[in-house]
């Protein structure tokens, strides 16, 4: 298993908030991949709106220094913004998926995952089976405009608190099942799946459409071990089992990233790999 770290400049997570300007995000991104590969990480995960929000000239640049082997980012998260409301204005979130793509497909990356949990709930007033219909809607024109530059689009089970659609492993099973698509997978979340009680036995079933999986310590969603909870220690002794050779992201709030970060990764070689 390959092990990398996200790199969240205007982190989505609940729990914290960071702020990054626009005029800062270059050097965020440049920066922050060089510290975590001088940690020891295999890769960076970033947020979609990172990417979205460089001015042409940085984005190019940006595309330069990875065709030269310089700067690399594999997954990027984080891809609405909540204001953008897959349920409310599908033509809306359309632009932005396109626009998204794109700026993905110049970068040289692979995969997308699909949290946001407030741009895919469906609003009060609509009913469940209305709300499920737009986001498998949305789901399906994702997997078809991805699949143009070879990127996967990843479901991410997320709490209830944090969306009423897909909050369980199972269902995201369910669901991907049902669109078949084949650039269309998921990306579970270990933090998710502990919140919400699920057996990590549900691995075995979503394997075959796992592209990468999510990993910190719940409650808090913070750095790999530093609870003393078993929980991911429980997921990886299903993932060897299983044999699963794919990989896990760190995502996670930190009180100094360098010194969390480092700590994660260990705990990770050291008791869940």
């Amino acid at each position: 298993m390959r092990i990398g770290c996200c790199l969240s400049p205007n982190t989505f997570m609940p729990e914290f908030k960071n702020t990054v300007h626009a005029d800062q995000l270059f050097d965020v991104l440049t920066q922050g991949y060089r510290n975590i590969m001088n940690m020891g990480f295999d890769y960076v995960e970033a947020t979609s709106g990172s990417v979205n929000d460089l001015q042409p000239d940085e984005l190019q640049k940006l595309a330069e220094l990875t065709a030269a082997g310089e700067f690399k980012i594999d997954y990027v998260n984080c891809f609405l913004p909540g204001h953008n409301r897959v349920c409310v204005d599908f033509e809306q979130a359309r632009q932005h998926a396109d626009r998204t793509f794109l700026n993905l497909h110049k970068l040289g990356i692979k995969a997308l995952v699909f949290g946001s949990g407030r741009s895919r709930s469906y609003p009060d007033g609509m009913s469940e089976e209305e709300g499920n219909r737009h986001f498998k809607e949305f789901l399906r024109y994702c997997a078809d405009a991805g699949s143009q530059y070879g990127i996967f689009t990843c479901i991410e089970p997320l709490q209830p608190t944090e969306t009423n659609q897909i909050n369980f492993v199972s269902q995201a099973i369910e669901w991907a099942a049902e669109i078949d698509h084949p650039f269309l997978r998921i990306t579970p979340d270990a933090f998710h799946m502990a919140v919400g009680g699920e057996d990590p036995a549900v691995l075995r079933k979503a394997l075959p459409r796992i592209n990468h999986m999510h990993v910190s310590d719940a409650p808090g969603r913070v750095r790999p071990g530093k609870t003393g909870n078993d929980y991911l220690v429980r997921v990886g002794k299903v993932l060897k089992e299983i044999g699963y050779n794919g990989d896990l992201t760190i995502e996670c709030g930190y009180e100094d990233f360098m010194v969390d970060m480092s700590a994660g990764l260990a705990y990770l070689k050291e008791n869940v790999i």
